[in-house]
């Protein structure tokens, strides 16, 4: 029993046993990357080599192991994502994977570094230098890299002494790469103002060919600054050399440095030579403007380049004459005449030549007679009124006219001519005509005949009262044909020289008189007329006996627009009348209204207050 009991317990342990070597023998290798982002950084010189601690953990391992790694080291060749392969054997087990890694070249800001210093001169305003332009960074694998800094270049600050301003320099490779320093700057007074030079071999070019300029900057070579073409700024360009194509002749290149605090700081100047590299275009120009038969002529050769040094061979008729001047003239051309120039040089970039011009035809002008015939629709007219002149040409070729008042210029060329003139002034006008051959032609004359106007004489005004009339008398200088006086309202004739005047109100009366020559004139004279002193009655007697039977008050028809209110002693209105043209009886509707004292208002004008009359007035029977 108990032999059996041992037996079994044996089995049990050898089956624990089993078990225990078979979770022992089925034990992994794990392979796990360091970090999310695996980063390699290549050394000075380009290259790494790879170490399984800086790319991955390994647990799992039984013992020794060989590890590989595929690549097993990275260059510049490799910038950027890379894939590692890793496989790792023990005696045992095995295990492999991959890692994606960021291989990064060293990248290093290596000046400016540390305390610059910047020029101070007080509170003013000053720039900001650019660092970023002469940044000295090291790159391993020598990628291009970009430069900037926290404020921009050119950023106005003012610097007192030992004041300081921090900027931020970044470095970045093409591919995403980064290194950044903290640039000090310190104002400082007694720093000196930097000193530039530009020179340049290629002062003397062919047209279409680049030239290198070279700064150098003595002091301060961080200062901000640009290179200039003609004293204006060359977009983006500030580096230590420049090349620059399609140069012209006489430009100017130069560098400076702009500060408020001293004024600009600038180079000196570079002046470019650009020879021509093809053989240029001759062409005569005539320098007169009028070619006439018998006077001297002048013609130029005019080349498509400056080419200095040339020297020149006129060829007239296909015959070479003696004259080499720049120059052709002759008093002795023909029309048709054809004119030659043969041009000789030589240049930097094209070596002796010899160009002849185009064929010129000499064009004579033929000699005419050009003529000028003036004339005047309104030669006769009154005092202030203007007199319009036309011109007809004949035989004119390009013309230039010039009017004139009794001999004097008036500044007019037009073919129309237009003026206020005095009785005999005398008109004409000079035709110029150059390209007809001929000299200048004086037209017919006219002479103006202005009408004086009548002169008007009247007072200014003429005062009567109501219901009377005042002689209208002017005095008039000039011979009259015809009166008329307007409005004719209280005259007793408007077409007399003095009417008599009886308006019934204030008048305007205008006087139009016109000469026997048909001028005409004006002048208004003002007819006051006053209005009576009102008598207003206090009583009257409504008894029909024929006598002061109404309330009648004279002169109160001069005010046509006059209110009048009568009221009882109780203050109730017995009578009202707009305008006062039929006289009140007493009476309130039709009924006679009681002896008593009655109260009027009168309101002359109604719109004016200071017009309003009130009183009483009493019915007697």
């Amino acid at each position: 029993m108990i032999s059996k009991l041992c037996y079994n317990l044996f089995i049990i342990f050898i089956w624990i046993s089993g078990l225990f070597c078979i979770s022992y023998a089925q034990a992994q290798i794990v392979i796990a990357p360091i970090s999310n982002d695996v980063e390699i950084t290549l050394d000075s010189t380009g290259n790494k080599v790879l170490a399984i601690g800086d790319l991955a953990h390994i647990s799992g391992i039984s013992g020794s192991a060989t590890i590989t790694m595929t690549p097993s080291s990275v260059s510049c060749a490799q910038i950027g994502l890379q894939q590692i392969d890793i496989r790792v054997q023990d005696g045992v087990n095995s295990a492999e994977t991959s890692i994606m890694v960021k291989v990064k070249e060293q990248l290093k800001i290596l000046y400016p570094v540390g305390l610059l210093k910047i020029p101070t001169y007080g509170n003013c305003v000053g720039l900001l230098p650019d660092f970023s332009r002469f940044a000295k960074v090291n790159t391993s694998c020598g990628d291009q890299v970009t430069v900037t800094q926290s404020l921009p270049p050119g950023t106005e600050v003012t610097l007192y002494l030992n004041d300081t301003i921090f900027v931020m320099l970044r470095a970045q490779d093409q591919h995403g790469n980064q290194d950044s320093v903290l640039v000090k700057a310190l104002g400082d007074k007694t720093v000196p103002l930097p000193i530039i030079s530009v020179s340049s071999t290629d002062t003397a070019i062919c047209s279409g060919n680049t030239a290198t300029f070279t700064k150098t900057i003595t002091g301060l070579d961080y200062a901000y600054g640009n290179w200039q073409l003609n004293g204006n700024d060359i977009k983006n360009a500030y580096q230590q050399n420049i090349t620059l194509s399609d140069l012209k002749d006489g430009d100017k290149i130069s560098y400076i440095i702009p500060t408020s605090c001293s004024g600009n700081v600038s180079s000196n100047i570079i002046n470019i030579k650009v020879y021509p590299d093809k053989i240029p275009d001759v062409k005569i120009l005539s320098i007169d403007t009028v070619s006439c038969p018998g006077i001297l002529l002048r013609y130029k050769p005019v080349l498509s380049v400056n080419i200095q040094g040339v020297t020149y061979k006129w060829i007239l008729n296909g015959k070479i004459t003696t004259i080499t001047d720049s120059v052709f003239q002759s008093a002795s051309l023909k029309n048709g005449d054809i004119l030659t120039c043969k041009i000789f040089g030589s240049s930097p970039c094209l070596g002796p030549f010899a160009y002849d011009s185009n064929n010129y035809i000499v064009k004579i002008n033929s000699v005419i007679s050009p003529s000028i015939v003036i004339s005047s629709v309104n030669s006769q007219v009154c005092t202030g009124s203007p007199i319009s002149f036309d011109a007809v040409l004949n035989n004119a070729l390009k013309p230039t006219l010039t009017w004139r008042i009794n001999g004097s210029e008036t500044g007019n060329h037009g073919k129309t001519f237009s003026a206020i003139l005095k009785n005999g002034d005398k008109v004409d006008c000079i035709l110029d005509s150059p390209q007809s051959c001929s000299p200048a032609v004086l037209s017919n004359q006219i002479t103006a005949t202005v009408a004086e106007l009548p002169i008007i004489s009247l007072p200014n005004s003429f005062s009567i009262a109501a219901g009377k009339n005042v002689i209208i008398s002017p005095v008039i200088t000039g011979n009259v044909s015809t009166y008329q006086w307007s409005p004719n309202s209280g005259l007793d004739n408007a077409y007399v020289k003095a009417p008599l005047a009886s308006p019934d109100k204030t008048t305007v009366y205008t006087l139009t008189v016109v000469s026997l020559d048909g001028c005409a004139a004006v002048a208004s004279v003002t007819v006051n007329v006053t209005s009576p002193l009102l008598v207003i009655p206090n009583t009257f007697t409504p008894n029909s006996d024929g006598v002061n039977d109404t309330w009648h008050i004279p002169g109160i028809l001069f005010y046509p627009n006059c209110r009048i209110t009568i009221y009882n002693r109780y203050g109730q209105s017995v009578f009202f009348s707009t305008g006062y043209y039929s006289d009140w009886n007493g009476t309130c509707k039709g009924s006679l209204l009681p002896v008593g004292t009655y109260y009027y208002v009168i309101e002359l004008n109604p719109s004016d207050q200071s017009t309003t009359l009130t009183g009483s007035v009493t019915i007697i029977r």
